[in-house]
């Protein structure tokens, strides 16, 4: 086995309590399914460029020591970097802004340590990405996150998939993914890798301001080049526009390249 493609979710305690009895059948697949959906997710709407469906994550072996489960991937670099976008989301205890299937993963993983009083860990390449101890207090998701009706504006990425989807990676920087109809498929299937805008209902979180998921209604026609040749031209009829061509930041933003 290459150790290179190797992570292991591990849960443990002080006293060596914790090991593979310690779980019933049923609570070890639930956890199974639940890490491996989580992960799979975070590929999928993080790195569009790759089909999660060609990924191979496989359980391949449980340690008798703790309750250790290791896996192995088919070693494509978008599995380490979900693995280290997920550890620090929880180190950093920003994970509400997970996709659905991630952020059920990690409160699973919660859970279960505040069940069987164990700390939970994730490793990859001897490098620990996260621990989760008995006494840490999840964040609700339901807690932070607002809808509202919304404007998003961003690149995007990739449309397509088994269902109809679209892929757009929003000015901020951050990624969504989110359904569409087969009509919205068709009025975006020239815009692939293009600015876009689309009107919706956004669910965004409190606390980072980020869009984590989306209800598309109407796609909006948007040119970002005629949106700053328009302010270069209320430009040259009014005063106080000095500062702009020095402003970075919003010349980028009304290219589209923010």
């Amino acid at each position: 086995m290459n150790i290179d493609n190797s992570f292991i979710l591990r849960f443990f305690d002080d006293d060596r309590s914790i090991n593979p009895e310690s779980f019933s059948g049923k609570e070890l697949g639930e956890l199974i399914i639940s890490f491996h959906e989580g992960l799979k997710e975070l590929i999928d709407v993080r790195y569009p460029e790759i089909d999660s469906n060609e990924i191979k994550i496989s359980l391949v072996g449980i340690e008798d020591k703790s309750e250790s489960l290791l896996w192995k991937s088919s070693g494509e670099p978008q599995v380490i970097s979900a693995l280290n976008e997920l550890g620090v989301a929880i180190s950093k205890r920003t994970y509400t802004d997970l996709p659905h299937n991630t952020y059920k993963s990690v409160k699973n993983i919660f859970s279960i340590t505040k069940k069987k009083k164990c700390n939970a860990e994730l490793v990859e390449r001897n490098n620990r990405l996260f621990i989760v101890r008995p006494d840490d207090t999840l964040i609700k998701q339901e807690n932070v996150l607002i809808k509202s009706d919304m404007l998003i504006y961003g690149v995007l990425n990739k449309i397509g998939g088994d269902k109809n989807r679209a892929w757009v990676e929003l000015y901020d920087g951050s990624r969504i993914s989110f359904p569409i109809s087969d009509l919205q498929l068709v009025q975006l299937r020239n815009k692939v890798k293009e600015p876009i805008s689309l009107k919706g209902k956004a669910t965004w979180s409190a606390s980072s301001k980020h869009v984590i998921y989306f209800k598309i209604n109407e796609v909006i026609e948007y040119n970002p080049e005629s949106v700053y040749e328009g302010f270069q031209e209320i430009k040259k009829v009014t005063t106080g526009w000095d500062d702009l061509n020095n402003n970075a930041d919003i010349i980028n933003f009304l290219k589209g390249n923010a």
